[in-house]
This record gives structure tokens, C-alpha cells and sequence, in this order.
């Protein structure tokens, strides 16, 4: 059973960096090889999936349905495309956060804290968008990291070579501006709590999610 309780002042994402615990940056290194049947890169442990990658899957406010589902994880530490270095702030509570700042304008800052996974092998993320106004923005991430084959062309043919790592989102789901509250995955089942942020309807209990499928 994964619970965590976030604590999140009045004043948005800038709080984060006002209370207590240690924060640092984490170095780029060569890019991770994929082993056979098994995962290289977390969401809770280095190396880990670059936040910028969590992102990209977003679906924007504005739409009103996903289309970026999938993009491969290997090699991330070697491309252009993510090289905004990875950050983390250590919450009083001990509970991670993984972030990065933004350097053309989408946002300021972008993160995830890890919930865990379910029996059925979803990862649940809750996601912090700092937005260059007032608002900060949180939604839970579901999705599925696997590896899959690469497929490369040799000789004229198309053939697999070594595995990569795939990042498969499943859904958003999300909780508001300054939302804060309670998130727990135990087995199949996610339970998000009622918001107590200040922004918080007192009448919303909150709900849970069956993970089953």
C-alpha cells in the first residue's frame, strides 16, 4: 500500500522550495541499456523517467481528448530534446519530488511525485504544473512503462534489436488548481482523498478508481 500526504502552502508551487528538506540536482550520465526482461529506469529511483517525457504525454486543458500516448524512454540522457536537468526536493514526509525547470516557456516547473503501482501494473503519478501565472495545476498520471522491441532497418531488411523502454499513458485525472490531499494505490484500488487545500470544496469526499482492468 503506497499513501502519501503532500504539503502545499496557499501560495502555489514556489512554496514547495520554502519548506523544510533537502533539494538537489541530478546529473545527466550516459544513457541505460535496456536488460533483457527487466526495467532500467523508475519513477522512484535513478535512473529516472525524465518529468520533461511525463509532459510531452500531457493532454492540454484545452482538449478534450489525449493524443500523445507513447514515447520511448532509453537513451534520454544523450538526446537534446530532454536536456533540462532532473531535480529533486525530499518533502518533510520523506516523499519525493522529481522536477524540472522549464527554459522555453511552456511552464516554469514541471514535476511528479510517485504513488505506486498497481497488482495490475499501472503507475500512478501525481503531476505539479507551475504555470508562468497564479495557478498550479495537479493531476494524477496513469500509465505503463514496458520494454518493447527497436526496430532498426540492416541489409535492406527491418529487424528488432535491443530492447527499449516504453512509456504508455492510460489516462489523466485531474484535481485542480493547488489541489491537496491524500492519494493511496492498494492493489488495484486508487483512492484519492477530498482536497484540504484552500481552493478545496468541503462537500467533495473525494472518490476511488478500480485499476483492475
Amino acid at each position: 500500500m503506497f499513501k502519501h500526504r503532500r504539503v502545499f502552502l496557499a501560495k502555489g508551487f514556489a512554496g514547495l522550495f520554502l519548506l523544510g528538506g533537502s533539494c538537489m540536482h541530478l546529473e545527466k550520465k550516459s544513457a541505460v541499456i535496456a536488460k533483457t526482461g527487466s526495467l532500467s529506469y523508475s519513477f522512484n529511483d535513478k535512473p529516472y523517467v525524465h518529468p520533461k517525457m511525463v509532459w510531452e504525454l500531457m493532454p492540454w486543458l484545452s482538449d478534450t481528448d489525449q493524443q500523445m500516448l507513447s514515447l520511448s524512454v532509453s537513451g534520454w540522457e544523450g538526446s537534446n530534446r530532454y536536456y533540462e536537468e532532473i531535480e529533486k526536493k525530499t518533502f518533510n514526509d520523506g516523499h519525493e519530488f522529481v522536477y524540472y525547470s522549464c527554459r522555453r516557456g511552456e511552464h516554469l516547473r514541471f514535476g511528479y511525485v510517485y504513488h505506486g503501482k498497481s497488482d495490475t501494473g499501472i503507475h500512478v503519478l501525481e503531476t505539479i504544473e507551475n504555470t508562468s501565472g497564479s495557478a498550479t495545476f495537479v493531476s494524477l498520471f496513469l500509465c505503463r512503462l514496458r520494454i518493447e522491441s527497436k526496430y532498426e532497418i540492416e541489409d535492406g531488411k527491418l529487424g528488432t534489436e535491443e530492447g527499449r523502454e516504453v512509456l504508455h499513458l492510460i489516462t489523466t485525472i485531474p484535481l485542480g488548481d493547488r489541489w491537496d490531499g491524500d492519494v493511496t494505490v492498494n492493489g488495484n484500488q486508487l483512492k484519492i482523498g477530498r482536497d484540504e487545500g484552500r481552493y478545496g470544496n468541503s462537500d467533495n469526499k473525494g472518490f476511488e478508481v478500480s485499476l483492475s482492468q
